[in-house]
């Protein structure tokens, strides 16, 4: 009796793990993910801060705080709809700090225009 019992609990645990969200349980589709978000977070910063080198801090910014928050994401949507948030976030974090100064970054703006 208590080995059925003990496999109908294993099973129930199963089924309960598989139904959970991917992100929750799985860095390497975490990561998969947020890979594939990473060109639009890219182009989002670069357009806030005006270098290529400023904007691969903010994604590397954005990428540690999604990553310590990687449970909360349910639907790929509101995934990239976070990561976007985050970015931009972090983007406007550096420019503020000073090490991306806000006017350069439109004269940059400007010029490819």
């Amino acid at each position: 009796m208590r080995q059925s019992l003990a496999g109908i609990e294993g099973n129930a645990a199963s089924e309960i793990k598989m139904n959970t969200h991917p992100l929750q349980d799985h860095i390497v589709e975490f990561d998969r993910r947020f890979w594939r978000c990473r060109g639009l977070l890219r182009l989002i910063a670069r357009q806030i801060l005006g270098e290529e080198r400023a904007a691969n801090q903010a994604v590397h910014r954005c990428w540690l705080v999604a990553s310590r928050k990687r449970p909360a994401f349910a639907r790929e949507g509101a995934f990239r709809s976070w990561l976007l948030r985050i970015v931009i976030e972090e983007a406007l974090l550096l420019r503020r700090s000073g090490a991306y100064p806000a006017e350069e970054a439109s004269l940059l703006l400007e010029a490819e225009a």
